[in-house]
């Protein structure tokens, strides 16, 4: 199965003050990628791993503030963003819900059940992650304390296009007798 590995560490995002809104800007699709960008229009965005640095006691005034929704934007979803407010679909998709710890680090391993499903649209695109509160979906962190620098690790997959599975192998010529197999 081929894949390719991204990276996306907080301290390398332009960011909000409380660190709950953390965007990568200009990431290259075709350099991250290689081969696998031509070969398939589908991918799945795995979640593999989130870690964090040793969060502040202080941090968040309530536990809606620790309790939050992973939720991603800047790729071209397929079917991941209903939302049942509106009826509609949205640019922003979960992809995991996340407890941080007061005053000690988290090391937070998926095992391949948070993935979400984007198409081929651009080269270049800009990734936010936002961490809203689970309980009403605000953006979290209601007081000074910022969250603690996270690491994200996603694994993105090609997903093969079906009408491939339907072509039938070409015939090949018997070297021996010049007929076709």
């Amino acid at each position: 199965m081929e894949n390719a590995t991204l990276v996306l560490k907080t301290i390398d995002s332009s960011s909000s003050l409380s660190n709950s809104v953390n965007t990568w800007n200009n990431i290259n699709l075709r350099n991250l990628m290689g081969d696998m960008y031509d070969k398939y229009e589908k991918f799945n965005l795995c979640l593999v791993n989130i870690s964090t640095g040793q969060a502040n006691p202080s941090l968040g005034a309530t536990v809606d503030d620790i309790n939050v929704s992973v939720n991603i934007s800047g790729l071209p979803w397929i079917n991941q963003t209903y939302n049942t407010d509106t009826g509609n679909n949205t640019n922003t998709a979960i992809i995991t819900t996340f407890q941080f710890s007061r005053n000690s680090c988290i090391n937070l391993y998926n095992y391949g059940s948070n993935f979400l499903t984007f198409g081929k649209a651009q080269d270049l695109c800009n990734i936010t992650i936002s961490l809203l509160k689970s309980s009403n979906y605000a953006v979290a962190l209601s007081t000074t304390v910022p969250y603690p620098n996270v690491l994200y690790i996603f694994r993105i997959i090609g997903i093969p296009n079906e009408s491939d599975k339907l072509l039938t192998p070409p015939a090949r010529m018997d070297k021996n007798t010049g007929r076709i197999k």
